[in-house]
């Protein structure tokens, strides 16, 4: 398994070069950020998901527990994360209802599903829809509580596995396992990543370890294809069991009722000085 290279590392606590970091991303899919939070407000938000989950037995939490958190909204809105997502975008971005915070999930290698089959991107475009991910632990070699990628994956119609079979996702799996990346990612740190992107949840090899916490969400350009992705979030909530390799998430039912008004004032108006529409489905 490689090392990322360091021109995928932004480190806010040194010099940064964001005209190469796009250059980077463009090319191998994603990056990783550094120096977006203090070690204080990570054990804060650390403490906070505890008690959400606590007794839980859901993959992720509510997305009505995310909104009602100034802390986590505060992730959201950081000025350092979307100086970077702009870079990579342009100046107006899109946000959208499927903010969640996971504990202790570790998902195979996979596309994420809005993004494959050309649903809702065209894979011979550029970047247009960005995941991005807050962990809240160190990635260990031994516990995981990151994520692993294929650099440039996204750049491959071939990778798109969601639409095949499981017989087919394992010899695409054997194909690539030999180009995959370990992101050795620290608690707070954020990797963002071109949607498209073939990754997995860094795996967990033995018991032992610190409870895994992330918090996620969806970044777009403002020109991008958002009602089909609202479409796509909309219909996700219909499913009532597992589909092939796609994972049944109660949050989703949830996502068509959230309203602007669940949101914060001060969350609202953060967004708006940034240029970032919350894009939902009656705003659409």
């Amino acid at each position: 398994m490689d090392e990322v290279s360091k021109n995928n590392v932004i480190d806010f606590d040194k010099e940064i070069n964001l005209l190469r970091s796009r250059e980077c991303f463009n090319e191998t899919g994603f990056l990783l950020l550094r120096g977006i939070i203090t070690q204080e407000k990570i054990k804060k938000l650390r403490s906070r998901l505890e008690i959400i989950f606590d007794g839980s037995s859901r993959l992720s939490a509510s997305i009505f527990d995310f909104v009602a958190e100034d802390n986590f909204l505060s992730l959201v809105s950081n000025e350092k994360i979307n100086r970077v997502l702009k870079q990579l975008l342009g100046k107006s971005l899109r946000i959208y209802p499927n903010l969640t915070a996971r504990k202790a999930t570790f998902s195979p290698w996979h596309v994420d599903d809005a993004f494959s089959g050309n649903k809702v991107v065209n894979n011979e475009s550029n970047s247009q829809f960005i995941q991005v991910s807050m962990f809240l632990q160190d990635n260990h070699y031994k516990y995981g509580g990151g994520i692993d990628v294929i650099p440039k994956s996204h750049l491959e119609e071939t990778w798109q596995i969601q639409e095949q079979s499981l017989s087919e996702s394992l010899e695409i799996f054997r194909r690539v396992r030999n180009k995959s990346v370990n992101i050795d990612s620290v608690a707070g740190d954020v990797v963002i990543w071109d949607g498209r992107l073939l990754h997995r949840s860094s795996p967990k090899l033995t018991e032992g370890g610190v409870d895994k916490y992330s918090l996620m969400w969806t970044v777009s350009s403002i020109q991008s294809n958002h009602k089909e992705f609202l479409t796509h979030l909309e219909n996700r909530g219909k499913l009532k069991e597992s589909i092939e390799n796609r994972l049944y998430d109660a949050r989703y039912q949830e996502l068509t009722h959230i309203k602007r008004s669940d949101f914060s004032n001060f969350f609202l108006e953060k967004i708006k000085k940034l240029d970032i529409n919350l894009t939902l489905k009656d705003s659409s």
